[in-house]
């Protein structure tokens, strides 16, 4: 009976580490074309758009969280902008209030008021016209009165007179007014009480243009944007600015301190320094944002190629392993060297188990009995084609197995097992 062997010849051809004959078949030799599966493009692309995502919607949170801040930064500009505008126009309007009140404070003044002394009350109205830039008329108006006076220009009507009734009583400083607005007779009213030591003598009563007020507002609005100057919030007396404001930006409000009005202001968001300022940061990170995806997309493209190259090396390199032969070239990737290093050590560990296993099965095929030194042992070892043995009692003569066809050469290629290459892809997964 054959004691030989039994050996299954392991083909780097087969497909999943099989043997030879399995080699041969028409869907070893021929692979089909792999459908699905991981893909280093698709991966590295999927990974690129999530990182842009992620990026995206970091820049936009922080894009909203920055819209917010500015929001307040502007909103508290805005009503700085609007509150300064407003004490500016009230320090003028002061000015006139208090120039009125010295006048009305001096003593010769009460003392004309007293004896009736139209002279000297003439030269007080030439004075204040000469003074106020716009003043139209001044009076001199005794407490209680209530006649009013139209043919006098501007005309003397019911709200100058309930002006001066409250400036007698319990407002000795009440603020400026304009009356009857957008007829012939319009006019601004500075009024002030002029006081004896028996009180109230007389009603110092100031009419002005109104053609004052856009002069004063004019130079305290910025280049871009519109200011309105109301009257009991209702009645615009003076404009100025850029009107389309008005269904653009946000309005601020404030109270102009000395008077019966309000003024409200219109920002020019779109241009202002604020905008220009987000416009500036969208389009700086949106030129980051593409530098980031041109260096992304071109690190995948690279590592798709320099993986494709190295692993058409590894198969060379498996293939040259396949015929006894040793390749030179060696892959690029570091995570490649190691596998090839894991595969080579593998690979030295099984000849170096192959062959002392083909010792251990030549030794059992010598006679016991028959006693050879050791250069005898050596040649029947390293017999290449056939070795004939005496066997005990018998004397026959038994050849080795010699190779078929297509069998490689050493010892390494044509005695792997399958499991042998199993153990082999699990170690170099385990490596890799």
């Amino acid at each position: 009976m054959d004691k030989s062997p039994s050996k299954k010849k392991f083909s780097f051809n087969a497909p999943f580490g099989g043997t030879a004959e399995e080699a041969d078949t028409p869907s070893a030799k021929t692979p089909a074309h792999p459908k699905g599966g991981p893909s280093i493009t698709r991966g590295g692309l999927s990974v690129l758009v999530l990182i842009i995502a992620l990026i995206v919607g970091a820049a936009y949170y922080h894009f909203l969280q920055m819209q917010g801040a500015m929001s307040a930064v502007g909103q508290q500009l805005g009503e700085t902008v609007a509150a300064r505008m407003a004490d500016q126009l009230s320090a003028r309007l002061n000015s006139y209030g208090e120039l009125a009140e010295g006048i009305a404070a001096q003593a010769r003044l009460v003392d004309a008021v007293l004896r009736d002394d139209q002279a000297v009350l003439d030269e007080y109205r030439s004075m204040l016209q000469a003074v106020l830039p716009g003043v139209l008329r001044v009076r001199f108006l005794p407490p209680g009165i209530d006649t009013v006076d139209e043919r006098d220009s501007p005309a003397l009507g019911y709200a100058c007179l309930d002006l001066a009734q409250r400036g007698a009583t319990n407002n000795p400083r009440p603020p400026m007014e304009v009356h009857v607005f957008r007829t012939e007779h319009q006019h601004i009213d500075l009024l002030r009480p002029v006081k004896a030591e028996q009180g109230v003598v007389a009603t110092l009563l100031i009419s002005m243009d109104v053609k004052l007020l856009n002069p004063w507002l004019k130079p305290l609005v910025p280049a871009s944007a519109y200011v309105e100057l109301k009257q009991d919030a209702a009645l615009t007396i003076a404009a100025h600015g850029q009107m389309q404001l008005k269904n653009q930006s946000r309005m601020y409000r404030v109270a102009v301190q000395g008077s019966s009005w309000s003024l409200h202001y219109w920002p020019d968001v779109q241009g202002g320094a604020l905008q220009e300022q987000t416009m500036g940061m969208v389009v700086a990170f949106g030129g980051a944002l593409a530098g980031v995806i041109v260096v992304l997309l071109g690190y995948v493209m690279s590592l798709k190629r320099r993986v494709h190259k190295d692993l058409v090396t590894l198969v060379k390199l498996v293939v040259d392993a396949a015929q006894g032969r040793s390749g030179k070239e060696r892959p690029r990737l570091l995570e490649f060297r190691n596998v090839v290093a894991a595969f080579e050590r593998r690979r030295q560990k099984v000849d170096e188990a192959v062959a002392e296993e083909q010792l251990h099965e030549l030794e059992e095929h010598i006679e016991p009995e028959t006693e050879m030194d050791d250069d005898e042992l050596s040649s029947a070892l390293f017999l290449k084609d056939t070795v004939e043995v005496e066997e005990l009692g018998g004397g026959a003569v038994e050849e080795l197995p010699e190779p078929e066809p297509g069998d490689e050469e050493g010892p390494a290629a044509d005695s792997l097992s399958a499991d042998e290459v199993a153990r082999t892809l699990k170690d170099i997964e385990k490596d890799g």
